[in-house]
């Protein structure tokens, strides 16, 4: 993700180019990425006033619609024509090609008033990916948490496995502590794993296993004396 040092920066994730009086203005790299592929944009006439923080178009996306904000007060000078044929300039040029419109500022504005300098603007991007990936942290933490706990109470999971491969719903909802990787106590035939989070599921079979000393070659033997057991 790129922050061109020469530009500034809304919070809104538009960048802003001052040559003189004018500001030319379009949407950030990481604006971009978190909207995936342009496929129409609509901008503000030619002639059009602006307000500095209010809406002034839309950016269509395969994955959302969201407004594009004006930087600045003023009135809009210039619309980039090109976009109306190949909106895609924006996800490849996003700092090129891809400007939007410029605006002649407003008498007596002072154009980087409220605007947020590269460093600043990378600081506010790197805190909203750290944000993004929070929850998945808490929920490998938590999945390693709930491994150590059935390691240590000593849970037989090939006998909830046999269980799976049998087709006899069991319920580990009240006789395992694997059942907390779920909402609630429930009966767990084929498929109903797929309710447990898979990394914690894969996390708590390995260490389970490595701590009871009950390793996959004892579960495959168990399977097969089971199964082959089963009449009919």
């Amino acid at each position: 993700m790129s922050v061109p040092a020469e530009l500034l920066y809304t919070q809104e994730h538009e960048w802003v180019a001052i040559e003189g009086g004018t500001a030319t203005i379009g949407i950030t790299d990481y604006a971009t990425q978190a909207l995936g592929d342009v496929v129409y944009v609509s901008l503000p006439e030619v002639g059009a006033a602006v307000t500095a923080g209010e809406p002034c178009g839309e950016v269509e996306s395969t994955k959302s619609v969201s407004d594009l904000y004006s930087p600045v007060d003023g009135e809009v000078t210039e619309v980039n024509e090109e976009l109306n044929d190949d909106p895609g300039l924006i996800n490849a040029e996003p700092y090129g090609l891809g400007w939007m419109f410029r605006v002649q500022v407003a008498d007596g504005q002072v154009p980087a008033a409220g605007l947020l300098s590269p460093t600043e603007y990378d600081t506010l991007t790197k805190s909203a990916l750290l944000a993004e990936l929070a929850p998945d942290h808490v929920a490998g933490d938590a999945g390693d948490r709930q491994g150590d706990r059935a390691a240590d109470e000593g849970v037989d999971l090939a006998e909830a496995l046999l269980g799976l491969v049998q087709g006899a719903p069991r319920d580990v909802g009240r006789g395992h502590p694997v059942s907390d990787l779920v909402d609630r106590p429930c009966e767990v035939g084929p498929g109903a794993l797929d309710l447990i989070d898979q990394r914690a599921r894969r996390k708590v079979v390995r260490r389970s296993a490595a701590r009871l000393d009950v390793g996959l070659s004892h579960v495959r033997t168990v399977l097969a004396r089971r199964v082959a057991s089963r009449p009919g």
